[in-house]
């Protein structure tokens, strides 16, 4: 058997995805979790747009150099 098809040398990855074994508060946050993620990355991305927009007056409200806006802008919408 050729390599990697179970043959010598292969690995092995075992998932369980059984239902009986995870409980079911655990399979409702997932769930939930599932649900809310489009929303929280509408909201990253509206906030990086809104700090991209912000005004050298405003960065120094907030502490934050061009290069800290750039930074936290920059990164994609799934990023925390």
């Amino acid at each position: 058997m050729p390599k990697g098809q179970g043959g010598e040398g292969a690995t092995a990855m075992c998932i369980d995805i059984n239902p009986a074994h995870v409980s079911p508060a655990s399979r409702g946050r997932s769930i939930l979790a599932l649900v809310e993620a489009p929303y929280r990355w509408l909201e990253r991305a509206e906030q990086r747009r809104r700090l991209r927009a912000l005004d050298a007056r405003a960065m120094r409200d907030l502490a934050m150099s061009g290069a800290d806006v750039e930074r936290e802008a920059g990164k994609a919408f799934w990023q925390a």
